[in-house]
């Protein structure tokens, strides 16, 4: 099988809803093991501690975008997709369909950007944390939970990565991106014919005045003569 036979709208459907489900199941490992962390400072936040807790804001920020785009945007597009396989949702039009698949591109590229701010942050608060108290972090009591967060923060980061290579491949291969889609009205609209001007009228020839021919009637002869009847008598 070629490498192009794979990028079909098929596989495609079928490999987001793969790559849904885990960014969902992903989810929890961020916005619970921040949330573990946040219980075990008693409400603060540990990351990027130097003998004074972080904002929690920036606890905060992993969690909002895990549940946001990978809890309920995962969720509503898993949603989607069945029930389009399923045949439960109208067949809608080619220029609306590709224009909600583009629009989910452009939502998958934002969430992608957010969730590697998010993985970069989890990851260099923790290693800041560590460095700055000199002690080693499985010491920590949140060290597991943030570690778990952190793991689940970079692994959605590459989901995400695959998921639009993939999205972006197949739409540019089927040729419905929307700037590769035809204008029906453009293509459907009656073109400008050229009318000649010159009219070319046909010929009708003259037929040749008709000749009375004497027919021949029972008990009834005519004489043939060559001589005019309308020659005058001298």
């Amino acid at each position: 099988m070629r490498l192009s036979d794979i990028f079909t709208l098929n596989n495609a459907s079928l490999a987001r809803l793969v790559l849904y489900s885990a960014l969902f199941c992903f989810s929890f490992f961020i916005f619970v093991g921040v949330a573990i962390v946040k219980s075990e400072a008693n409400g603060s936040c540990p990351l990027f501690l130097n003998y004074r807790y972080s904002p929690v804001s920036l606890c905060n920020y992993p969690m909002v975008i895990a549940i946001i785009f990978q809890l309920w945007y995962s969720l509503v597009r898993l949603v989607y997709l069945v029930l389009f396989k399923l045949g439960k949702l109208p067949n809608p039009f080619p220029t609306h369909f590709n224009l909600i698949e583009f629009i989910c591109l452009c939502v998958d590229a934002g969430s992608l950007i957010l969730t590697f701010i998010a993985a970069i942050i989890l990851s260099a608060g923790y290693n800041t944390t560590c460095s700055n108290h000199n002690k080693i972090c499985d010491d920590l009591r949140w060290a597991h939970a943030a570690r778990v967060a952190q793991a689940g923060a970079w692994i959605s980061t590459i989901l995400w990565i695959v998921l639009i290579t993939m999205c972006a491949i197949t739409l540019w291969r089927a040729g419905v991106m929307p700037w590769m889609i035809k204008n029906p009205a453009s293509s459907s609209a009656p073109t400008n014919q050229q009318v000649p001007t010159n009219h070319q009228v046909p010929q009708i020839s003259t037929l040749a005045a008709d000749t009375y021919q004497p027919t021949a009637m029972p008990g009834k002869t005519f004489e043939t003569t060559t001589d005019n009847p309308y020659e005058p008598d001298f």
